[in-house]
């Protein structure tokens, strides 16, 4: 992934880091798209329910991308977006297991 991108993704997405603050803060725009999807208080159990809502936010979230930067390429920022996605929501680790339980259906008949 390009610098220029990255530069251009983190701008559409984040805020910009004021001084000594740590990390970057999320647009209120794009904080809204993750809370139509994930409302706060709410209880989500199930897999496949985790997987499709995860999947549907950020294409949510991508198409906000793609519609207030200009030239960004949706192959590039699919990956992109999708991790951004999995760490606002703080389930990086899950999504991983998730992903490769999708992969390999079998994946988890190794652990029963």
């Amino acid at each position: 992934m390009s610098k220029e991108f990255e530069s251009q993704a983190y701008e559409t997405l984040f805020m910009s880091k004021n001084g000594d603050d740590k990390g970057y803060r999320v647009k209120p725009e794009v904080m809204d798209i993750v809370l139509e999807h994930f409302p706060e208080g709410e209880l989500v159990l199930s897999m496949d329910n985790v997987r499709a809502k995860v999947l549907l936010c950020a294409s949510d979230i991508q198409f906000y991308l793609e519609t207030n930067s200009k030239g960004i390429d949706p192959e590039k920022s699919n990956e992109f977006v999708l991790k951004v996605t999995t760490t606002i929501l703080g389930i990086n680790r899950v999504w991983k297991f998730i992903e490769k339980q999708y992969e390999h259906p079998d994946f988890m008949a190794d652990l029963i």
